[in-house]
Parts: C-alpha cells; sequence; structure tokens
C-alpha cells in the first residue's frame, strides 16, 4: 500500500480513520463508565498520563509505517482511544463544577471552547508537514503531549466532582 508523506494514500487512509474513530467511541463510553466508578479526576488524570508516555512512540511508529497497514491501524486506534477517550467525562466533570444558573453556559463555552482552539491544530499540523516531512511525527506528538497536559493540570488542580451535591 502506498505511502506519501507518512500517510497512506486513499481508500487506505480513510479506512485507518474510520476504525480510529469506532475506537474513539469506545473510549467515551469506557472513560464515562470509569469515571463512575474511581472518579471523574482519576479517570482524566490515568487517560492524561496514558496519552503522555503514548503519544510520541506511537506517532512514531504510525508515521514510520510500523509493521504495514494492519499496523497503522492498529497503532492509530490506540492513539484514538488514549487521546480522545477522555471526552467522555469531560461534559460531567465540567457540569458538575458550575452552579446551576450558570451550568449551561460554563459548559457549553468551555467545552466548544477547548475545540474551537483545539481544531487550529490541524491546520497548524498540516503546515508543518508540508515544510518538514518525515519529521511530521515529531510535531504530532508534540501537539498531543501539550494538550494533555493542559488536561492534566487542570485535573491534578481540581477536586474530584464525581458525587458531588450540585447547585
Amino acid at each position: 500500500m502506498p505511502f506519501y508523506h507518512g500517510f497512506l494514500q486513499f481508500p487506505y487512509f480513510l479506512y485507518v480513520v474510520i476504525v480510529a474513530i469506532l475506537v474513539s467511541l469506545a473510549g467515551y463510553l469506557i472513560s464515562g463508565a470509569l469515571s463512575d466508578l474511581i472518579g471523574r479526576r482519576n479517570t482524566m488524570i490515568g487517560f492524561s498520563i496514558a496519552a503522555l508516555v503514548a503519544a510520541v512512540p506511537i506517532a512514531y511508529l504510525i508515521m514510520g509505517r510500523a509493521y504495514g497497514f494492519y499496523g497503522v491501524l492498529v497503532t492509530a486506534s490506540v492513539l484514538a482511544f488514549l487521546t480522545t477517550g477522555i471526552y467522555g467525562v469531560i461534559p460531567a466533570y465540567l457540569s458538575e463544577k458550575f452552579s446551576t444558573d450558570v451550568r449551561s453556559t460554563g459548559v457549553g463555552f468551555s467545552f466548544n471552547g477547548g475545540f474551537i482552539i483545539g481544531n487550529w491544530s490541524t491546520a497548524i499540523l498540516l503546515l508543518l508537514t508540508s515544510m518538514t516531512g518525515a519529521a511530521f511525527y515529531a510535531y504530532w506528538g508534540a501537539f498531543i503531549v501539550v494538550g494533555e497536559l493542559f488536561i492534566l493540570a487542570s485535573a491534578l488542580m481540581s477536586p474530584e466532582t464525581s458525587g458531588a451535591e450540585l447547585g
């Protein structure tokens, strides 16, 4: 299967994306259920640490075409699970942090504001890819690390909200 700048060409890249998105969905469900068992904060910390440890090595394996198409499929899915699974926790976590008089605005602004800012990373990464070629994985991994550090820092600085009285 042909690669271009470390990416699979169409339609194989599409297959990887579809499977990774489905695995992300499993991550949402698992992290949400896990947060009910061990707490929102602990789940966020666990997912963040796992993503921090795995981001650069997995990005390197993906961009290095590790083990061919199926290797890329598996490694991309693992990375998707670790980095996006945490979003199964964040809506509940945020809703428990705001009082009822501002909850909708607080959750909406916080959750969607983060996505608005984060979505610029795609454009920045595409620009870096065109400028760097094979070194792209390092930038990709660095973007993941920076995002996970923000999530980890916020989880470490915040109290547990699971089971808290909502006011």
